[in-house]
Formats: C-alpha cells, sequence, structure tokens
C-alpha cells in the first residue's frame, strides 16, 4: 500500500465517476480515505469544488476555471463555499476565468495559513 511506503505525497484520481454518482458518495470515501490515513499528504488530481475545503488534501491540481472558455455551458463562477454557478450574463469569458482564478488563489492561501499557523 502506498501510504506504508510513506511517500511524501499520495495523488488520489478517478473521482469524477464518484462524483457522478452524487458529492455524497465521493464524500463517504474520501471520509474513509482521510480517517485512516490522516498523516498522510494527498494530492486531489483535478480536483476544484467544495471538496477543497472540506478536506484537507495537501495540494490539487484543475483545469476547471478554464471551463467557460472550452464550453458555453459552463459559464460558471465559483463562489465562496467552492460550489459553482451560473455566471451573470453580464461577465465575459476572461471575466468569469478571471474570477475562478481569484477563488482559487484565495484558497491557496486560506490553505496555507491553515497548514503553517503554529499559534
Amino acid at each position: 500500500m502506498l501510504v506504508e511506503e510513506e511517500h511524501e505525497v499520495i495523488a488520489l484520481g478517478g473521482l469524477i465517476p464518484l462524483m457522478k454518482k452524487g458529492l455524497n458518495h465521493c464524500r463517504a470515501t474520501l471520509d474513509r480515505i482521510f480517517n485512516l490515513y490522516s498523516e498522510a499528504n494527498f494530492h486531489f488530481l483535478g480536483g476544484a469544488n467544495e471538496l477543497l475545503l472540506e478536506y484537507p488534501f495537501f495540494s490539487s491540481d484543475s483545469t476547471a476555471f478554464l471551463n467557460s472558455r472550452r464550453n458555453p455551458s459552463q459559464r460558471k463562477l465559483y463562489l465562496p463555499t467552492g460550489e459553482r454557478a451560473e455566471a451573470p450574463e453580464s461577465l465575459n469569458t476572461r471575466d468569469i476565468i478571471k474570477q475562478n482564478l481569484k477563488f482559487l488563489i484565495e484558497l491557496e492561501e486560506i490553505k496555507r495559513v491553515d497548514l503553517f499557523s503554529f499559534a
């Protein structure tokens, strides 16, 4: 098992099929993983939703912030909860991408404070 081999970071992928069954199904799986291996550093492959706020992922990557450029039906903005909602018609694609990047950058700052707070 990878956790027993003490890798610095372990990637968690293949969660999209779980998400298609519903986020609660995905949460149940992540609950088991984080409860069993609370000391491990997990990288969330392709993760860019509210699960980033709910679980102590070490890192993540995603191109979801670019989805509005790829597909007009994906004109979505990140909400402070990490959920995504339809963007107002008044926002152009570039503004949607900028807003989504702002959310992700702020999330990184929030997580960094959590990880390195020694108070």
